[in-house]
Formats: structure tokens, sequence, C-alpha cells
């Protein structure tokens, strides 16, 4: 009877242990199902936005607003006059109906991509820039993926369509695709510094430096982020060289003394256009107009930003930071830092800020347990226009608070820069 006992509870043993087995099996099974369907979703998702790019661009063809100005300055450029001058305006009236009449904003270091550019018939080079910005957001995702490779992060390719798919769907992309701007030239610019500082491949950081410097109030903020550490120097150096190598042919025409002393002058009228004035711009200056209506100059507002910049990243780089790559975790916090502080300083239009998209990456390199919430202020600023819609509808009429795509751009950094804040303070307490 003992021995019938024995083999009944064996039997109840080895049963209740292959359920279990077989449970754990169906769990990862289940599991890696679930992954399977999310990377499938992910894949879809970025390959439908970036497929909406294209569409977007196939129905625009003719549709321009900005980048007529980057050709007609190569067309002067290469018939010998400069774009800084009064042959800008009379040129720019006589070929284009909707022509501004604003000076040429941007610096000499353009003249290699604007004659470039210039060297085709205007529209055909409209179509040129759009679909080379195309293949530069995929090409950053590359940039991007391989860095974060370099520094022991492997992301798999669902999550990089993902996160491609996300920044398609921008509506900063989308008005800089519309509007022939520059800002997805920038934003590889800043996928290549990032991929330069991972890889300590000087080269490529200075490569990176040089494309953020076709718009200086961006590129010199992350310049005043680096400058403190000194394993960049060289990359700087070789940035500052590169760009003057690029300004130089422009320099070369009859009195390039008149022509820099134009430049600057018309820069000085910057802020003289509707479009740039401070209550249609995010940053500091919008702040302090939107509570005082004082008004700052946005020069002033640049310059305090590069001091501020570079007095936070002596800070970052006073610290100890943990973990085994602690000197390049630094310089990583460093450009996150000086996204941040781009974001809340400079004065920008909604399609300058796809350059704080990789934020969300890199976040993912340093300890701590609330990167998912960088999300917060990406996904305010994806869809600014949208946001502010629904605010205005749910709260600005109840509250008579006036929102726009600026309130939340502004509040968006706001939040970020205190992220920034949080993740840099947990990395600093845990060499403690």
């Amino acid at each position: 009877m003992l021995q019938l006992n024995k083999v009944i509870e064996d039997a109840k043993a080895k049963y209740i242990s292959s359920n279990k087995k077989a449970s754990s099996v169906t769990g990862s099974l289940n599991n890696q199902r679930s992954i399977d369907y999310l990377a499938v979703f992910s894949t879809i998702f970025g390959m439908v936005c970036l497929g909406y790019l294209v569409w977007v661009i196939l129905v625009n063809q003719h549709l321009d607003v900005d980048f007529k100005y980057i050709w007609l300055s190569g067309h002067l450029w290469g018939i010998g006059a400069s774009p800084y001058g009064h042959a800008y305006v009379q040129q720019g009236q006589l070929l284009f109906d909707d022509f501004n009449n604003n000076p040429f904003f941007y610096p000499p270091n353009w003249w290699m991509i604007s004659t470039f550019l210039s060297m085709f018939e205007y529209h055909t080079a409209l179509n040129i820039w759009r679909w080379f910005n195309l293949s530069l957001i995929v090409l950053s995702s590359l940039t991007l993926r391989a860095g974060m490779a370099n520094a022991g992060v492997n992301i798999t390719w669902a999550s990089m369509m993902l996160y491609t798919g996300l920044v398609a769907l921008m509506q900063s992309t989308f008005r800089a695709l519309i509007l022939g701007q520059t800002s997805i030239l920038i934003y590889f610019g800043f996928c290549v510094l990032i991929y330069g500082v991972i890889s300590k491949k000087n080269s490529w950081a200075a490569v990176g430096f040089c494309l953020l410097l076709l718009k200086p109030h961006i590129g010199l903020v992350f310049m005043a982020a680096l400058l403190v550490f000194h394993e960049h120097h060289r990359s700087l150096l070789f940035a500052v060289s590169i760009t003057f190598l690029m300004a130089l042919p422009s320099l070369l025409f009859p009195d390039p003394v008149n022509m820099i002393n134009e430049y600057l002058v018309g820069l000085s009228m910057y802020g003289n256009d509707i479009y740039n004035m401070h209550n249609n711009i995010s940053g500091l200056s919008n702040i302090i107009y939107r509570l005082t209506k004082i008004e700052i100059p946005s020069m002033a507002i640049s310059i305090g930003a590069l001091w501020f910049t570079f007095g936070v990243a002596m800070i970052i780089n006073g610290q100890e930071f943990s973990g085994k790559n602690w000197r390049r975790n630094k310089s990583v916090a460093a450009l996150v830092m000086g996204a941040s502080m781009a974001g809340i300083f400079i004065p920008m239009h909604l399609n300058d800020l796809l350059f704080i998209s990789p934020v969300i990456l890199l976040t993912v390199m340093f300890a701590g347990e609330f990167q998912l919430l960088f999300l917060v202020p990406f996904l305010m600023v994806t869809r600014a226009y949208d946001l502010a819609w629904m605010a205005e509808k749910i709260i600005g009429q109840k509250g008579g608070v006036y929102i726009d795509w600026i309130t939340v751009v502004n509040l968006a950094f706001a939040v970020m820069l205190l992220l920034v804040i949080m993740l840099i303070r947990s990395n600093v307490s845990k060499s403690k």
C-alpha cells in the first residue's frame, strides 16, 4: 500500500513539474511573440512615416519658401558678386515674385553648398535639396546606431525604424521639407558629432561641428559644451580650420572686408522680419517678452547662452561620473545639456528644433530609471502645433490663457532641462 502511494506521489510530482515547464515555455513563446509583433509594428511604422515624407515631396515639388535664398546666394557667388549687398535683393526681385527683400542671413561658410546647388536650374536644385534631405534622415539614424554600438549599446533595427518614424513624423521635419529649410542638415550634423564623440574619432566630430556651424547660433553652443574637455580640443581646432576653408572662396572676391561688414549689418536686421520677432520664435527672448514686453536682442541672448553653457559644462567636467566609460559619458552629458541650453536660450522656429531628437537615444547610455521620461519633451516638440491647438481648446478658452506652439516648446525644453539635471545627478551620486 505504501509503495502504491509513493508511485502516485511521484506521478503527481512529475505531472506538476511538466506543467511548470510547459507553462514556462508557453510564457517565453508569448513574450517572444510580443517582441516580434512590436518589431514588425516598429518597422512598418518607420516605413509608413518615411513613405509619408516621400508623398510630401512629390505633391509639393514646386512649393518653396526658404530654399530660393540659398540658391540665389550661390548664383551670385558664381558670377563673382556678393549675396550680402544690394545685388542680392535686386536679383531676388527679378527672379522671384515672392522674394521677401530681407538680407541673406546665412554665413559665408555656405559658399560650397550654395554654389554647388546653383549649378542646377532652380526647380531642379530644389528637388535635389529635398531628396537629399530625406536621405539624410535615414543616414542620421544609421550614424546614430553605429555610434551607439561603439558605446556598447546595441539598438535593434526595429527600434531604429521606430525612432526614424518618430523623426519623420515631427512637424519640424515636415516644415523643413516644405519650406526648403536647412534644419535636416543641422540635425545630421549633430548626429555626426555624436558619432565622433562616442567613437572618439576627432575627424568625424570635426565634420559634425562644421555642419552645425552652418547655423552658428546652434553650432557654437555645442562647441561651448565640449570646449572644457581637453580630448575634444583637436576636433574643435579641425572644425574651425575647415569652416574657415569653407568660407575662404567667398572672401577671395574684391573687397572682402566690405562683404563681411555687409553680412554683419544684414545679420543685425534679422529681428526686423515679422517671422523673426520675439513673439514668433521660441527661447528665452520670447519668454522675457511675453512676461515683461521687453525686447532683448537675439545676439545678446545667444552670447549669454554660450557663457552659460560653458559654465555648466565646467560643472559637469568637475563631477565624478560612475561607470567604466565615465570620461566619455561626461562628454555625452555635456552634449545633452548643450541641446537643452540651445532649446531654452536660442531663438528658434519650429523647423529648427529637429536637432533635439538624438537626445532620447543618448540618455540610454546613463544609469537611471527615468530615461523614458525624455519622450515627454520630445513628443511635445514633435507635435507642438497639435498640442497647442488642443490645449487652447481645453485650457485657453476657459482660463483666458493664450497657448501656441511656442508655449508648448518652451515648456518642453524646461522639462527637458529638469530631466537632464536629474540624469546627471543620478550618475554623479552613484559614484560617491
